[in-house]
């Protein structure tokens, strides 16, 4: 499942029969990477039974980043990372999908001198392989509300000002 990033994320989950009020464990996992060998328990929440679902809140340890990347060449790009909780009561556990979280992205191209670069078109691929066209704005931005997690790859329409070639 894919999910706009929230700063608090409610985690749901059926429980028919269990009383209301009944405190319930979750589980938040993150999923192995290629590079790793088993899932990593991030961190565990407590929750409760309310009209036959457990109801737990979780806030993901994103924040804002802000970082200045240089233009190299990726051979591969790297899967976009994907959790999942466990809610565990009484003797049940009950897995969720996975999830996988999409973030607002804002681009910025600009000059060797730190000018910004207006009126850009360019291909954006995403790690999930999706990919958008977009073009800068006059303050050399592009901005994405659902981008996944993960690199990305931008491909200039005309790259010519990257390398100042005239």
């Amino acid at each position: 499942m894919r999910i706009l990033y929230k700063k608090t994320l409610k985690l749901l989950v059926d429980l028919q029969g269990i009383p209301d009020g009944r405190a319930i464990q979750f589980q938040i996992f993150k999923r192995a990477q290629k590079s790793e060998k088993k899932d990593a328990m991030l961190t565990e929440t407590s929750g409760v039974v309310k009209r036959g679902k457990g109801i737990g809140f979780w806030s993901p340890p994103f924040g804002e980043q802000k970082e200045e990347l240089p233009l190299e060449e990726v051979s591969e790009v790297d899967e976009a990372p994907k959790y999942y909780f466990k809610a565990l009561i009484d003797d049940q556990v009950k897995e969720s999908e996975e999830l996988e979280f999409l973030f607002p992205l804002n681009v910025r191209l600009e000059d060797i001198e730190g000018m910004p670069e207006k009126g850009v078109e360019f291909k954006i691929t995403f790690s999930d392989g999706s990919f958008q066209q977009s073009m800068t704005d006059d303050n050399g931005y592009a901005v994405f509300e659902k981008a996944p997690a993960g690199q990305f790859k931008i491909e200039l329409k005309d790259d010519e000002f990257i390398f100042g070639q005239q």
